[in-house]
């Protein structure tokens, strides 16, 4: 009997949801994406008042991580799937979107006059490298694939230590 095997349902024998469905899912997720982040932030603040620990320090490192691992679990999945356009697309978007957000944010709330904060001539070219990376990867990737996933999370790494121990020294 082939109704007695453990193969897949083929696709067209699924149950196919409304576009409702799908659209009431992505406003829920949304809206708790919206309230993680609220009550994230808040629970930060509070974390490195108690602890007096560095807010750059805690912020690139802790926060830095949380906040991605819900965008890094579609880049995943995206790339398993071979959905590579739409991985490289969720990275790129992301990074521009909250960059926008951030900026957009700060310009609002101030006189506009960007006096540069802490951030350092290190902290800058560490940024343009990376862009300069993605740009490349995004242009030439499927020649040096491997090599450079290995280059830059051995550049985040290293971005990283050298945060914390030379280019702020543990500031803050």
């Amino acid at each position: 009997h082939p109704e007695a095997t453990s193969q897949p349902v083929p696709s067209r024998l699924r149950r196919r949801r409304t576009l409702g469905h799908h659209g009431l899912y992505l406003l829920f997720g949304f809206i708790a994406i919206c309230l993680a982040g609220y009550i994230l932030s808040q629970a930060a603040a509070n974390i490195t008042d108690q602890f007096s620990i560095s807010d750059i320090l805690f912020g690139i490192v802790i926060l830095a991580i949380a906040t991605t691992l819900p965008e890094k679990f579609i880049a995943v999945m995206s790339g398993y799937r071979g959905h590579l356009g739409i991985l490289a697309a969720n990275c790129a978007g992301s990074n521009i979107f909250l960059l926008s957000l951030c900026v957009g944010i700060v310009m609002v709330d101030t006189t506009g006059a960007l006096d540069g904060g802490n951030v350092t001539m290190p902290e800058l070219v560490a940024l343009w490298g990376l862009t300069l990376g993605l740009t490349l990867t995004v242009w030439f990737g499927a020649r040096f694939c491997r090599w450079i996933g290995v280059a830059m999370l051995v550049g985040y790494v290293v971005f990283i230590v050298l945060e914390a121990t030379v280019i702020h020294g543990g500031a803050n």
